[in-house]
């Protein structure tokens, strides 16, 4: 079953000078279960996408349907289905963690329990009577998480939740996201210009550019091609290097002063093999995974 069906769907803003087409002809489907990454640069029209499947943007042509039914017509008897983010999380700093996800669950008519549940799923119980102003930058957009789960949502839409995080705020977010798939009960459709996290916590993605979706491929069943890691290595004799990590069935190539490896190896397994001929390693750096490979032949660019 597809949660998200767009037909091609256009979107044009009217300006007093020129027209701005934001979304032309997209196409996009999103089956129901996992994490379904949702790619493209900034201005590629994401967060349009976003706002139209929300009801918050009508658009200008196309057919929309969001769990089933049409969007904006039918969108009342199913929003309450459908969880979201897609702006910096509305909490109060100076009240509780708990008492900030009562206010959203008092207008849905949930209790106490529901609350409680929430704050365990988003990994926050043991900081629920702290107030908001002193939790981090991660640990507010995970209770802002928890206040879209707390009508159990069948659809969880969220628009670059890892935007603006320091690197533990990133992880923090994306193992929250990657949980959130694997239960099964909730589907993930996550907007995001990073490419590292998507390939960690995606099982299928959608790259956007210019207003189309180019392409969309699940990852997670190709997990072995996508997730590959490529390797930069810079030793004293780069030519010997490559013919001997060659030579030990790794995918090596030669560009000097450096050498590039690819592969889902330990890193560990490089430096071995190196130095037990004699070679060391001055510099080891990943620097890319197929997932960029695949992302810069189908949109032609860097993210």
């Amino acid at each position: 079953m597809a949660v998200i069906e767009l037909v091609n769907v256009s979107k044009t803003f009217k300006g007093l000078r020129r027209r701005r087409i934001a979304l032309t002809g997209l196409n996009l489907e999103v089956r129901e279960g996992g994490v379904h990454g949702f790619l493209g640069p900034n201005g590629s029209g994401k967060t349009t996408t976003i706002r139209i499947l929300l009801g918050l943007m009508h658009p200008s042509s196309g057919s929309i349907k969001v769990l089933g039914r049409e969007v904006p017509k039918e969108l009342p008897q199913t929003s309450r289905d459908i969880g979201s983010l897609i702006e910096a999380p509305a909490l109060y700093g100076s009240i509780s963690a708990a008492k900030n996800l009562q206010l959203t669950a008092d207008l849905l008519g949930l209790g106490k329990r529901r609350v409680e549940e929430a704050l365990d799923i988003v990994g926050l119980s043991d900081r629920a009577k702290d107030k908001v102003g002193t939790f981090s930058l991660g640990m507010k957009q995970r209770l802002a998480i928890a206040s879209s789960l707390l009508a159990k949502p069948r659809l969880l839409v969220l628009d670059e939740p890892a935007n603006g995080l320091d690197p533990e705020g990133i992880v923090e977010v994306r193992e929250l996201i990657k949980g959130l798939g694997a239960n099964g009960d909730t589907t993930v459709f996550v907007s995001s210009h990073q490419l590292a996290e998507v390939a960690q916590m995606c099982d299928r993605i959608s790259i956007l550019k210019g207003g189309k979706c180019l392409l969309t491929t699940d990852i997670g069943s190709n997990s072995a091609s996508l997730a590959i890691r490529r390797y930069r290595i810079r030793v004293s004799d780069a030519p010997r290097s490559c013919d001997l990590l060659s030579n030990a069935g790794m995918i090596a190539s030669l560009h000097e002063p450096y050498l590039e490896v690819e592969g889902d190896m330990d890193p560990s397994l490089i430096t071995k093999v190196l130095a037990s001929s004699g070679e060391y390693l001055s510099e080891l750096t990943q620097v890319g995974s197929d997932l960029e490979a695949l992302y810069l032949q189908v949109a032609g660019e860097s993210l």
